[in-house]
């Protein structure tokens, strides 16, 4: 930095590299240089996705206040839908059952026996059974899943050792069509080109000897005429 006392004061006279150095920092400072559409996309987002949280929060909450207030003004109402619910679950049940493996069906505990209701059952013993049926009904689901599972890893596995197989089976047969074809080529091929070739040779050969006899009889022709 230098002073210039020409006007009588001394001024400071900022380099030109600083000057520059300042310009640079103060367009990197400046906001309107930078590119925040990227930002201003994702905050959209994230608002667009708080307020959606908002409204699912609402829809909630209004369906059990009306759930609330329909219990609470209506009960009879709520114990007819009570009682389909469980002339439903029931079905569901005894369809299950009825249809499932009899592997299933025989191998049902005392607990499980134990469940079937009774006309002296309260409501909520028939809940408390049908809950249990489900859930054994959930188990056996679960084990029966877990089975085919293991079969289907078990033919996986087998459908690899097939796919092997029949890779090697390929590569055998294409290995037995090239040995036959090397043999066939060597065998047959080669010699009958060796023979051709020869062949070739000698009737270029006596082309030639017929050449020299062509010129022998012009030479002697050509006597003859003088």
């Amino acid at each position: 930095m230098s002073f210039n006392t020409a006007s009588g004061g001394q001024q400071p006279m900022h380099h030109p590299q600083q000057q520059q150095q300042q310009q640079q920092q103060q367009l990197f400072m400046n906001p309107q240089t930078e590119n925040l559409d990227q930002l201003y996309s994702l905050v959209g987002t994230l608002v667009a996705l708080v307020q959606e949280n908002k409204k699912h929060k609402a829809s909630i909450l209004s369906k059990v206040d009306t759930l609330s207030t329909r219990i609470n003004r209506d009960p009879e109402k709520v114990k007819e839908s009570y009682e389909g619910d469980k002339a439903v679950f029931q079905n569901f049940i005894n369809g299950s059952i009825g249809s499932y493996s009899t592997s299933a069906k025989l191998n049902r505990t005392d607990d499980q026996l134990s469940t079937d209701q009774s006309e002296d059952d309260t409501d909520e013993e028939i809940v408390l059974k049908q809950n249990t049926q489900l859930k054994a009904i959930l188990k056996d689901e679960q084990m029966a899943t877990l089975n085919s599972v293991k079969a289907l890893s078990y033919h996986e596995e087998g459908f690899h050792d097939i796919i092997r197989a029949l890779r090697c089976d390929v590569l055998n047969h294409r290995k037995l069509v090239l040995e036959i074809a090397r043999k066939k080529f060597n065998g047959d091929l080669v010699p009958k080109e060796d023979d051709e070739f020869g062949k070739y040779m000698e009737n270029v050969d006596n082309f030639d000897q017929l050449l020299k006899l062509s010129e022998v009889f012009r030479s002697l022709l050509k006597l003859l005429n003088t």
